[in-house]
């Protein structure tokens, strides 16, 4: 079944990445790989400092994370799928393959795994897929409510509130959605050019800026939010230069 392997054409490297947390359970993953891929193409990770920390090459790289007996925080996938070219989830909840595939995994790998189904998560990883780096649209954004992600617009975002550890999207038409992720993540996920952070419990879309102060700042909706100095100097910089409120 080796063969397999040589249909991926030869001028596109490809670097496999396998994130298991177990050793015994990454020594029978192995066993599965090795028909189809051999150990010395595979990159182990075996904690998360280690997949945090990952440096990723110009190439393609298609990751295996193994959920095996172990639950990810939620802004750890987040980080995997922006991370990642190409993700493949395994795990022994059939309920997970929902939010892989909404997150765009591009298999769900069941447990108990074994090499022939190795063998068909290669085969479904065509050429032309390899060719293109699959980017987020830039123009949304996925954000987890419940247990459903939600994709939203981002022009349709006017501004974003914390609440500990959720946060609240408020959005055009008097819209509002609960998120279950800390503010200091969805903000490093947002465009700078259109978001800013001002204040530590609040995040605007600059187009729905009416006009601010040096302590205030007030929607076109009429909605009145907090500038605190920490972030008051991003916000002048970026509408009034050099001058001071």
């Amino acid at each position: 079944m080796k063969h397999l392997l040589n249909e991926t054409p030869s001028n596109l490297n490809m670097n496999y990445i396998l994130y298991c947390t177990d050793s015994t359970r990454c020594n029978f993953l192995l066993q599965q790989f090795n028909p189809i891929i051999s150990s010395d193409e595979i990159i182990l990770l075996h904690d998360l400092i280690s997949l945090c920390n990952y440096k990723t090459q110009d190439n393609q790289q298609i990751i295996f994370l193994d959920l095996h007996g172990s639950e990810l925080p939620l802004e750890i996938y987040q980080f995997v799928f922006n991370k990642f070219n190409h993700v493949v989830i395994i795990s022994g909840q059939s309920s997970h393959a929902v939010w892989a595939f909404e997150y765009g995994a591009i298999d769900f790998m069941l447990d108990p795994v074994n090499t022939h189904r190795v063998s068909t998560t290669i085969q479904k990883i065509k050429p032309t897929e390899l060719i293109k780096s699959p980017k987020a649209d830039n123009d949304t954004i996925f954000v987890k409510n419940s247990r459903d992600l939600i994709k939203l617009n981002l022009s349709e975002i006017i501004y974003i509130q914390a609440m500990g550890n959720y946060i609240r999207i408020y959005l055009v038409n008097n819209k509002c959605i609960t998120s279950l992720e800390k503010i200091s993540f969805i903000e490093h996920r947002l465009p700078t050019e259109q978001f800013m952070r001002i204040h530590k419990s609040f995040i605007i879309n600059n187009r729905f800026i009416k006009s601010f102060d040096k302590k205030e700042v007030i929607l076109i909706n009429e909605t009145v939010l907090p500038l605190s100095i920490t972030y008051r100097h991003g916000l002048t910089g970026k509408y009034m230069g050099h001058a001071v409120l």
